[in-house]
């Protein structure tokens, strides 16, 4: 891949994106203790369909359309990506953010302990929960 696409998308993610973990709560009667569910993942958004589409063939992830809130308001695109082509993207990009640099850096370090089919041990809950929170934090 072209530099001048790493750096342009870099531009894209620090000025019209967010890197950012979600955490959400999910139902699991085997381990209980073990129910919340983190995903690393970049959301782009933008009123422009073509530059959804230029990352969308430059590095995957999907492209969702939310309702309009107003009217008179240009339809807005959130470009999404999770996984390992979102880590792909941010190890392309790192060297290029400026403002988001911190995050991409705590993305590319959270564990995906989801792939082992195994419960989370306590360190690893709080391994992820810490990097949770300390993203949260930056993304104020």
């Amino acid at each position: 891949m072209k530099d001048t696409n790493k750096a342009y998308t870099a531009g894209l993610v620090d000025g019209e994106g967010c890197i950012t973990i979600t955490r959400r709560k999910k139902r699991n009667l085997v381990y209980p203790n073990n129910n919340w569910y983190y995903e690393p993942q970049v959301i782009v958004a933008n009123t422009d369909k073509r530059m959804m589409d230029f990352l969308v063939d430059l590095y995957g992830g999907w492209v969702a359309i939310p309702k309009k809130t107003r009217d008179y308001y240009k339809q807005d695109y959130h470009w999404k990506i999770t996984g390992d082509n979102m880590r792909r993207l941010l190890r392309d990009v790192l060297s290029y953010l400026v403002l988001k640099k911190k995050q991409a850096e705590i993305v590319l370090s959270f564990p995906n302990y989801n792939k082992t089919g195994k419960p989370r041990t306590t360190k690893e809950r709080q391994q992820q929960e810490h990097l949770w929170l300390e993203i949260k934090e930056l993304n104020k």
